[in-house]
């Protein structure tokens, strides 16, 4: 499949931001200013700069009409960024596309705080000392500041109030998702699994995934297996990871080989993956 001939739908571009995507705002001191201070914005997707990837970068800057740039994050050129920093651009294309196709994971909260920033930079309101204090307070809870609780408790109200679109999952899935196919080195099997993974706050929105893909959820297993779905299971995971330096990602695994023929192979030939391009196909098996 040629990346160059896909049209993103736009639940497709929800779907790779909610999994890839970062929105910044950073406040610098510089003294050449008169509130003393610098204030830079930006909207950001990172892949590894495979062919596959660097193709999805720019069908996401064609659908935001050619706006922005790409570059790349290191010298070894292994990592490509599509960056949109300029606010009219933003006001006009970033902020009404998020408003319209809403994100669905925590990263929801972030949009809404940095939303809520662009409109207060765009208003001149940040070019004073006190506008700079009023810009802080905007921006103390985004990315890692914002506390467990909160995104817990969005993500799981929002998967009771919302109705994930399949080209969102499609996107998410290439980003957050993979397949394997492990043969057994004692007997004639095999395994064959499809994942995705997620930071542990994001639990019910990982659940809702399989709920709509499945039609129900039994079959799926969730890794690792003492995270059962209450705040208090996932914010003791959360803790015990942070405190020894670990990730706090969990995976919702289904390697039911049944499954993965009836459901999953025949949901991403449909919806077919941009950046992996990978399908398990175990029809003849």
């Amino acid at each position: 499949m040629n990346c160059s001939a896909k049209i993103l739908h736009a639940y497709n571009v929800t779907g790779y931001y909610d999994g890839e995507g970062c929105f910044n705002v950073s406040i610098y001191k510089n003294s050449k200013m008169k509130s003393g201070y610098s204030v830079t914005f930006s909207v950001e997707f990172k892949q590894h700069s495979n062919s596959n990837s660097i193709n999805v970068l720019y069908l996401l800057k064609e659908f935001f009409n050619d706006k922005g740039h790409i570059s790349f994050s290191n010298k070894e050129k292994t990592i490509a960024r599509y960056k949109i920093s300029n606010l009219n651009d933003i006001v006009n294309l970033i902020l009404p596309h998020f408003e319209n196709y809403p994100l669905v994971t925590s990263k929801y909260l972030n949009f809404l705080d940095f939303k809520k920033a662009i409109l207060f930079i765009k208003s001149g309101e940040h070019l004073s000392s006190d506008g700079i204090i009023k810009l802080r307070e905007i921006i103390s809870k985004m990315n890692t500041n914002r506390s467990f609780s909160d995104k817990w408790t969005f993500c799981f109200n929002q998967a009771s109030n919302i109705k994930i679109k399949p080209e969102w999952i499609q996107s998410f899935s290439d980003g957050e998702g993979n397949f394997n196919f492990h043969i057994r080195e004692k007997g004639n099997s095999f395994v064959c699994a499809f994942n995705i993974y997620q930071n542990v706050h994001d639990y019910h929105i990982l659940k809702l995934i399989l709920i709509l893909i499945l039609n129900y959820f039994e079959a799926g297993k969730i890794y690792p297996s003492n995270i059962d779905g209450s705040f208090k299971s996932a914010n003791n995971f959360y803790i015990e990871n942070k405190n020894k330096g670990k990730g706090c990602a969990i995976s919702f695994t289904i390697n039911n080989r049944e499954l993965c023929k009836e459901k999953i192979i025949p949901f991403f030939n449909i919806l077919y993956l941009l950046l992996s391009l990978m399908i398990l196909q175990i029809e003849k098996i």
